[in-house]
């Protein structure tokens, strides 16, 4: 499952309400993922915590932030949401 690697995901409540925006940012072993929470207020990359895949199985993915932006931007009143989502990179300077 490495192709998890790279994708974005919405956690949902028991109401069906957002309550985490993530990003899949790598994988530990075959059954663990390092996944990075996302700040809703400023779209900047906040916690990374190491997350089994059968914790996963309710997730809502999405192969790029401005899906992701897409798909929940209709549960915000103004039709989309106060935040612009900022992909991480790996690029080293």
């Amino acid at each position: 499952m490495s192709n998890l690697v790279g994708l974005w995901a919405l956690i949902r409540n028991e109401q069906g309400k957002i309550k985490y925006r993530v990003f899949i940012y790598g994988k530990a072993d075959h059954e663990h993922f390092l996944v990075q929470a996302v700040c809703a207020l400023t779209g900047m990359a906040n916690v990374i915590r190491i997350v089994h895949l059968l914790e996963m199985l309710d997730w809502d993915f999405y192969s790029d932030g401005e899906l992701l932006t897409a798909a929940c931007s209709y549960e915000f009143d103004e039709g989309k949401p106060p935040y612009k989502l900022e992909i991480p990179t790996n690029k080293s300077k």
